[in-house]
């Protein structure tokens, strides 16, 4: 396995919040992974950068203009409206009943997660990040991994 490989990961389960999962939030990120389509999906993502975007440490990155971004939001809210109140209505209903905000919140970020998964193995994208890997002394690394 590539050491840039296992990087990703380390940085991705750390940029991941603890989630609360049971058997009804399950059901409702199952519903919301299945109900959402790869464009519903490239939209989460794209709002997703948008709002990364608006933090001090990244703004000088990208210039989202406001009426792009609010044309983001309103993308972003049609998809998340559609599937919480028509495709999986009765799984929000379970789960908020059963789990309160907790499992719902947990069953969003199970759909953030998958929508950054289908961005994130992208091509370009994976080139990208690659290329932070051969920046890094690998030698220096294992040296590190592998001593007492």
């Amino acid at each position: 396995m590539k050491i840039t490989t296992v990087i990703a990961g380390i940085a991705l389960l750390l940029a991941s919040s603890v989630a609360f999962a049971s058997d009804t939030s399950d059901a409702l990120s199952q519903c919301l992974g299945r109900s959402a389509s790869t464009g519903d999906r490239r939209v989460l993502v794209r709002w997703i950068y948008s709002v990364m975007s608006s933090h001090p440490d990244l703004a000088d990155l990208s210039a989202i203009d406001p009426q792009r971004r609010t044309t983001l939001e309103a993308d972003a809210a049609r998809v998340m409206e559609r599937l919480i109140a028509d495709d999986c209505a009765a799984e929000v209903k379970t789960a908020l009943v059963a789990d309160g905000t907790n499992g719902f919140s947990s069953a969003f970020e199970a759909l953030g997660k998958l929508a950054m998964q289908d961005f994130l193995t992208h091509p370009d994208v994976a080139k990208a990040s690659a290329a932070v890997g051969e920046r890094i002394d690998q030698k220096r690394v294992l040296k590190a991994l592998l001593s007492k």
